[in-house]
C-alpha cells in the first residue's frame, strides 16, 4: 500500500460514491461504505480496519445529492502510514506548531488535557487538527483525529489555547 496522507487530506468533505473515493477506499483495503438503515438511524457510516477508520456523514451546505461525504479521518496506526502534515510520533507540541506555522487554537477544558487543537483551512471548510499526545507535557504524539470543526462546540467544550 503505498498513500500518502496528503492524498487522503485531499478527499476530505468528497463524496463516498466519487471515483477517487472509491479508488482510495480499495487501496485501504476497506470495503465500500453502503447506506443503511444503522446510516438512516445514526446519519453516519464508518469504515474501518486496524489501522485507520473514515467516517461518512450528509452535512447540509457541503454534501450535493444527499451523498455522504467523508468528514472524519481517524489515524489508528502509523506504521503503514505517514503523519499528516510532516508530523512525527517524537513531535513535542513545540514542533507540532513549528509543522504547522502556528500555535494551537484550542483545548478541551473538560476533558482530553493531553490533546490540543488546530483549525485550518482544507477543501474550504474550517477543519480540525485533533493531535493527542502521550501525556500533559506534550512531549510525543499519540494519534491525530482530522475533522470538520465544529464551532458549536467553542465555548462549551473547547476554549482558546492560551500558552
Amino acid at each position: 500500500m503505498n498513500i500518502k496522507t496528503d492524498e487522503l487530506l485531499e478527499l476530505l468533505y468528497v463524496p463516498m460514491n466519487d471515483e477517487k473515493m472509491i479508488n482510495i477506499i480499495h487501496k485501504l483495503g476497506l470495503e465500500q461504505p453502503i447506506i443503511t438503515e444503522e446510516y438512516e438511524s445514526t446519519g453516519k457510516i464508518s469504515v474501518s480496519n486496524k489501522k485507520i477508520t473514515l467516517v461518512f456523514k450528509e452535512i447540509n451546505g457541503l454534501s450535493k445529492d444527499g451523498d455522504p461525504i467523508l468528514v472524519k479521518i481517524d489515524f489508528e496506526d502509523y506504521q503503514w502510514l505517514d503523519y499528516p502534515y510532516h508530523l512525527a510520533p517524537s513531535d513535542s507540541y513545540i514542533d507540532v506548531c513549528t509543522k504547522l506555522n502556528k500555535k494551537a487554537d484550542f483545548v478541551n477544558k473538560k476533558r482530553l488535557k493531553e490533546a490540543k487543537i488546530w483549525v485550518k483551512l482544507i477543501n474550504n471548510v474550517d477543519t480540525s487538527i485533533i493531535v493527542h499526545f502521550t501525556d500533559i507535557k506534550f512531549k510525543n504524539i499519540n494519534y491525530i483525529i482530522i475533522n470538520k470543526f465544529d464551532k458549536d462546540r467553542v465555548g462549551k467544550y473547547i476554549i482558546q489555547n492560551e500558552d
